[in-house]
């Protein structure tokens, strides 16, 4: 299965581009352009720039076109991870909202505890049917950012939920 159109419309939303680099760790700071690396170092959709090797190739900033190469190689990747995680068939709509929350929280590997992200969440056993837990108490406890929960990001998983469950493609 592959992500809809409308799964990336709503994914480019949330994630809006932003052509420089800029720090991940606090939202109003995507204004301020970055003139070193450090760990929180963001790029285009969301693309987190891993080294300061990466960054210095990013360092004067990307064109749209190169947003949406970037964006489309994340995409790939974790498409990847997210088609080998489910053991289940699923809608599109199901299937397009774990693919968005996978983007933003990761996919998780079963190799590294070190970021746990969706191979290790309770939202996957849960989709897995190996849980009976609450599917929107844990798809929202995805609502914590630098140690403290996110308006913002509460919000975000509310739209995943609704495109999960109604097929709702509106970011709130």
């Amino acid at each position: 299965m592959n992500p809809s159109i409308n799964a990336y419309n709503l994914l480019k939303k949330y994630e809006q581009k932003i052509n420089y680099p800029y720090s991940d760790k606090d939202p109003k700071q995507h204004k301020t352009k970055l003139t070193k690396w450090d760990e929180t170092a963001t790029i285009g959709y969301g693309h987190l720039i891993n080294t300061p090797e990466e960054f210095n190739q990013y360092r004067d900033g990307i064109t749209d076109q190169q947003a949406d190469s970037i964006f489309k190689k994340d995409s790939y990747w974790i498409l990847e991870d997210v088609r080998k995680y489910i053991k289940v068939d699923l809608t599109q709509n199901e299937f397009d909202a774990i693919f968005i929350l996978a983007f933003n929280i990761g996919p998780g590997s079963p190799r590294s505890h070190k970021h746990k992200g969706l191979y290790w969440s309770s939202v996957l056993a849960i989709v897995n049917g190996e849980s009976n837990a609450d599917l929107y108490s844990a798809w929202t406890a995805y609502d914590i950012s630098r140690g403290k929960e996110s308006g913002g990001l509460l919000k975000r998983r509310m739209s995943e939920l609704k495109v999960y469950n109604e097929g709702v493609y509106i970011k709130l």
